[in-house]
């Protein structure tokens, strides 16, 4: 079974539908109750989402000046 895909800023990430009521997503390592997820309560992964992203961001960032610098 295909796993659904959802695209946040330019990455993305997947989401898995447990039969035991949670989200995962796994590239958070992170779980979040279904029922609350499809009810819209959906900041803690939205703001995890942002700050693996702003972390990725950064690492690209600091690793293009070292290697524009080296």
């Amino acid at each position: 079974m295909p796993m659904p895909r959802t695209q946040f800023a330019k990455r993305s990430f997947f989401c898995i539908i447990n039969t035991d009521n949670r989200v995962t997503d796994h590239r958070l390592k992170m779980n979040f109750e279904l029922t609350s997820f499809l009810d819209g309560d959906i900041e803690t992964a939205v703001q995890s989402c942002a700050a693996m992203e702003q972390r990725e961001l950064l690492e690209e960032l600091a690793e293009s000046v070292g290697a524009a610098t080296g």
